[in-house]
């Protein structure tokens, strides 16, 4: 005898349908709150919003008794809490209509509860059909604000909204309430396109006014992509003007660098000599450009690596809390997807600033022309050193990223693109090395060369004084040392054995 399969859910009754017309309300309360809350948020976002908004952000009936307020009163900080604020009860009340939707029977849920895709009753029931459209109206509602937070321009700064240091007191952060508000619209609309072919429903993902969840995604990674160009944009700015100037002036910008710290030098020493005996303090503030390259580089990849370590950490919590879920993987999806971005972009700009490095130093743009010879002057040795130094530490800092880099995004169905993306700073970074490699050679034969010009019997304190050695004995080992100290320092084997 065969066993009769049970049920989808309990017969729809008029039980049932109080519940759902209930969640209905509901879901349309919320969504009537939140988006009145809002208003005034996003007008203030848009830059047009009206001068009598007072402090907490609602209408105070036309009263003009606070003008401008609203410049004062928000910051980004605050804005992004509250729009978290305004969309969980929305989130929350589409989550408890499905609930009920699943107990009345119209749909099916799986084990997380996940509606499935398949269903055998309930396509043409009204209030299914009700619940579905105030569904759609708040998912929609929810990833329209979402787009508007990624694409909004920070009141504080230019740029988008993001964290930073403001040195009053502590702010509400930015970027995780970012990724929960993307969360919630995937979430939320991912849970509408599925009610939405329960019903058999044609859903028109190229409608270009329809959000879907890859547009949640290709918005979010742009965002991260934006962060980390504005965090970037003052290191690189500083090369760019020193570029200007350098070539206004016709010379190489570490000529700048090494006119610059001779002269904050001079500033510092008559400074000591019209305050002895004084706390010596007063020339803090005058600090040195000493690695503008290099310290832009860091500031690129560092900043990369802070906005990619936590969404790395996200997307793998999540692969490891569930498997063969439809939602999960779409979050996974905007993990990995902003996590590539924000890489290839990272390797961009380093790329374009380390490309700069060779032209800019007199050192490394004139290794073709034999111009320095047995002649050298201290300033001349110095300028290759200073040049050395910057590139074994820009090195460094490109061949760490490197290694985090692969970590990072060390995944199936990514690799061939993975390994694309690094050819571009591994190409700066054999170049780099081989310059390195050429440089250091050259610097090494010229102190050697030096040495030898300045050698000159020295004495031997080791209980013989009549012996003495050459100078080149103890010049050679302290040259060789130097060398191979900032060789080991680049993490390159070809410098290494250079």
């Amino acid at each position: 005898m065969e066993e009769t399969l049970p049920s989808e859910g309990p017969a729809f009754g008029i039980v049932n349908a109080e519940t759902v017309m209930e969640g209905i309300q509901t879901c349309q309360v919320s969504l009537e709150e939140s988006r009145l809350r809002l208003m005034p948020l996003v007008k203030i976002l848009d830059g047009d919003a009206d001068d009598d908004l007072p402090p907490n952000g609602r209408s105070n009936g036309g009263s003009n008794a606070h003008p401008q307020l609203h410049h004062e009163a928000f910051t980004d900080g605050k804005i992004v809490h509250q729009f978290i604020e305004s969309v969980e009860p929305v989130f929350g009340s589409i989550e408890m209509l499905i609930v009920r939707l699943a107990d009345s029977g119209l749909v099916p849920l799986d084990h997380s509860n996940e509606l499935k895709q398949n269903n055998s009753q309930g396509e043409n029931n009204v209030y299914l059909l009700m619940a579905s459209n105030c569904i759609s109206k708040s998912s929609q509602f929810i990833g329209q604000h979402c787009l508007v937070l990624l694409e909004a321009e920070s009141l504080e700064k230019p740029g988008p909204l993001d964290d930073h240091s403001t040195g009053g007191e502590e702010e509400f952060r930015i970027q995780p309430c970012i990724a929960r508000l993307a969360e919630l619209a995937a979430r939320a609309i991912h849970a509408q396109i599925t009610l939405e072919t329960l019903q058999n429903q044609d859903v028109d993902e190229n409608d270009e006014e329809t959000i879907t969840p890859l547009t949640i995604v290709e918005a979010y990674s742009q965002y991260q992509r934006r962060c980390l160009r504005t965090r970037s944009k003052p290191a690189i700015s500083s090369i760019a003007e020193l570029r200007r100037v350098a070539s206004i002036q016709n010379c190489y910008v570490s000529d700048l660098l090494e006119a610059e710290k001779r002269r904050q030098h001079f500033e510092v020493g008559l400074y000591e000599d019209d305050n002895e005996g004084g706390d010596g303090n007063g020339m803090d503030g005058a600090t040195s450009r000493g690695q503008p390259h290099a310290q832009a580089i860091t500031v690129v990849l560092g900043e990369a690596s802070s906005l990619i370590q936590p969404l790395a950490a996200w997307r793998d919590a999540i692969s490891q809390q569930s498997e063969n879920d439809h939602v999960s993987s779409l979050l996974q999806q905007l993990c990995q997807e902003s996590i590539k971005v924000l890489d290839n972009e990272a390797k961009t700009l380093a790329f374009t600033v380390g490309s700069w490095f060779g032209p800019d130093q007199r050192g490394v743009a004139t290794l073709d022309h034999d111009n320095i010879g047995k002649d050298a002057t201290k300033s001349d040795l110095l300028s290759i050193e200073t040049s050395l130094e910057e590139m074994a530490f820009l090195c460094q800092v490109v061949s760490r990223y490197c290694l985090f880099s692969e970590q990072m995004l060390a995944r199936e169905g990514v690799k061939d693109e993975m390994m694309n993306s690094d050819l571009i700073l591994q190409n700066l970074l054999t170049e780099q090395s081989l310059h390195y490699s050429t440089l250091e050679t050259r610097l090494a034969t010229l102190q050697f060369n030096q040495a030898l010009s300045l050698g000159s019997p020295q004495l031997i304190e080791l209980g013989r004084p009549s012996l003495k050695v050459p100078s080149i004995v103890e010049d050679a080992h302290f040259i060789c040392m130097r060398a191979i100290e900032r060789a080991s320092g680049t993490r390159s084997e070809r410098a290494v054995w250079t």
